[in-house]
């Protein structure tokens, strides 16, 4: 049950981390929190990947879940990894299948009128 619960964790921080709007709305003085982490260029990149990402996530999550077992979080990092990169390309390959399943709502209407 810890696993599963970690796994969703990691998957979820890294994608608010990568994607949420919660990053664009929370200000810190004049600026979005988006913006202040993009002003330093190793987070910049980081936040643009999602292997990169859910490694900082796994890392951070697993100290959560296991910190008694402090030696084992450079794998709970690597597990992030992987997790959240997995997660999305099942993700994309979901995506993909339905945008090519499910016709648009204009193009139905002309085959329904011609």
């Amino acid at each position: 049950m810890a696993f599963v619960l970690f796994a969703l964790a990691t998957i979820g921080l890294t994608n608010i981390l990568v994607h949420g709007r919660i990053l664009d709305v929370i200000k810190i003085g004049s600026m979005s929190v988006r913006e202040w982490l993009n002003t330093i260029s190793f987070i910049q990149e980081v936040l643009e990947c999602y292997e990169c990402t859910g490694f900082w996530a796994g890392l951070l999550v697993g100290t959560f879940f296991w910190w008694p077992h402090w030696w084992l979080f450079p794998l709970y990092a690597f597990a992030g990894s992987v997790l959240a990169q997995t997660y999305t390309d099942v993700m994309y390959l979901l995506r993909s299948k339905v945008e090519f399943e499910l016709p648009e709502e204009n193009n139905a209407e002309e085959s329904a009128e011609g």
